[in-house]
């Protein structure tokens, strides 16, 4: 088939246009890049606040009604606030409730931070399971219940005997 002045003229138009966003999609990847390199990319807004476990004791499973000390290490970034709490839970007295057995203060920016606690697992049975999870929550003004920013469950089995 051959091609009218009118198809070729749509055709034209269209090459025009796929040029037009080529050049503003090249812009956007240049500027992209030079975000990135500069750390101000959507992968770091994305993880501005985040608790990464680094080092974990005891690495094995624990055993439910004695009470062991766990110590684990923790990569804290905190952008969102100006300084925060970082606290390990436990839900050694009831299944659905989590109490706080350590905590550190942090600051913005990304630091390590080490917790220290004596906890107690229990077999909770049918009723639910015993776990431990940390939370980083921002210090809040007075009279206010700040929401966690970010949290992370804390990986240990427990042995029933």
């Amino acid at each position: 088939m051959i091609p009218t002045k009118r198809g070729f003229r749509r055709y034209t138009g269209l090459l025009e246009v796929h040029a037009t966003i080529a050049r503003a999609l090249g812009s956007v990847c240049r500027r992209a890049s030079l975000l990135v390199a500069l750390g101000l990319h959507p992968a770091s807004a994305q993880r501005a606040d985040s608790l990464e476990l680094r080092s974990l004791a005891p690495k094995g499973p624990v055993v439910a009604g004695r009470s062991f000390e766990i110590k684990m290490t923790l990569e804290v970034r905190l952008q969102a606030s100006d300084s925060a709490r970082v606290q390990l839970f436990s839900n050694s007295l009831e299944p659905h409730r989590f109490v706080e057995i350590a905590h550190a203060k942090v600051v913005r920016g990304v630091q390590t931070v080490t917790l220290t606690a004596r906890a107690v697992p229990v077999d909770w049975g049918s009723e639910g399971h015993w776990s431990l999870f940390v939370a980083m929550i921002p210090s809040p003004s007075p009279n206010t219940r700040a929401s966690p920013l970010t949290r992370l469950n804390v990986p240990i089995d427990i042995v029933v005997r």
